[in-house]
């Protein structure tokens, strides 16, 4: 599809389409979808050319880059492989990636040994097989863009992970530090990353709440889609003081009309590890969150308290005639499918 004309059917999500009301916050629990004893987490998607492909990190000692496929994306999933980078098995502390169909390449994003983020590629004939692009491509302490409150000296030290999309001719990501969850851009996706609210020094735009309250202790990898000019959701993890894994106690949800100022969903969390679902009776957290098809998808890690065991659960959302493909398919926003474009339904 030629990029204008995608950019264009992305302009028209406002104008066509009816979507379930509060499909956001509606996801039906389907229960692990990949679960191994070797512990899979932190799972990034993507659907490319009729295929869901699934990158993951493996905590069986190495913590390193993982990959898979399916179907349908929820059952049917292949043997895992280890991925490679530059030819080489990814080493130890690859962790938490990221995944984003550029149009030509699938990019994976994550933090590497040093705590910046790192960056490769890999061609959709070969998905296992990355080379890398850039190492520690987001600028860290006081020189850089981003800082943890507004004093200038206070740079960012480590990054966590990055959500990272393309809308309006530009990437968009949300990096994670210490501190909560801060908002870039960046030309190419690789080099140049400026904050959004650079007049605050490029402090989190979200960040956790105050205890007690269940996201009191850290932000945890988020996802964020864009259906709009002044139309965010922000799906998160996080926990409290007290809960088994702090980080990894539940899953909240958020908008804003300007990626900056976020507004917590009332109902939040959307799922904790109190649910009654042994699966996920330890940790439920680092949500990554697809349309496909008139159905919302969350992804999402999860441990079992009894056994100790890591698996990707899934989630599910009817959408109705809202957008049917959004994040991370090939241009992300640009190659939005509208149910009008098949049948004009009345408002």
């Amino acid at each position: 599809m030629p990029k204008t004309l995608a950019v264009m059917l992305g302009c028209l999500l406002l104008m066509g389409g009816h979507a379930v009301a509060g499909w956001q916050t509606s996801f039906t629990d389907q229960g692990p979808t990949f679960t191994d004893p070797t512990d899979y987490y932190y799972p990034t998607v993507v659907k490319q050319a009729g295929t869901y492909h699934m990158w993951f990190q493996n905590h069986a000692g190495s913590d390193d880059l993982w990959y898979t496929s399916s179907a349908d994306g929820k059952t049917g999933w292949a043997t895992p492989v280890q991925c490679l980078l530059g030819g080489s098995a990814f080493t130890k502390w690859q962790l938490h990636p990221s995944v984003v169909d550029t149009g030509s390449k699938l990019r994976v994003y994550w933090s590497g040994s040093t705590r910046g983020i790192d960056v490769a590629e890999a061609d959709y004939a070969n998905p296992t097989a990355f080379t890398a692009v850039g190492s520690d491509v987001v600028t860290r302490g006081a020189s850089g863009p981003f800082h943890y409150d507004s004093a200038p000296s206070h740079g960012i030290s480590q990054w966590y992970d990055a959500y990272v999309y393309q809308y309006g001719g530009q990437y968009e990501a949300w990096f994670t530090s210490d501190w909560g969850i801060h908002y870039g851009v960046s030309a190419d996706g690789v080099t140049g990353w400026t904050a959004v609210n650079a007049g605050a020094n490029g402090i989190p735009v979200f960040k956790k709440d105050a205890a007690p309250a269940w996201d009191s202790y850290t932000m945890g990898k988020a996802t964020v889609l864009r259906l709009g000019p002044n139309d965010y959701h922000m799906w998160y993890g996080s926990g409290k003081s007290g809960d088994p894994k702090a980080y990894a106690a539940g899953i909240g949800y958020a908008t804003s009309t300007d990626g900056v100022n976020w507004t917590r969903d009332a109902g939040n969390p959307m799922f904790h590890y109190t649910d009654g679902a042994t699966y996920r009776d330890k940790r439920t957290y680092t949500p990554w969150v697809m349309l496909d098809s008139g159905e919302a998808r969350m992804y999402f890690s999860a441990e079992a308290n009894a056994t100790g065991v890591d698996s990707i659960g899934l989630t599910t959302a009817p959408m109705g005639g809202g957008p049917t493909a959004l994040i991370p398919e090939p241009g992300v926003l640009g190659l939005l499918l509208l149910p009008f474009l098949r049948r004009r339904r009345r408002a």
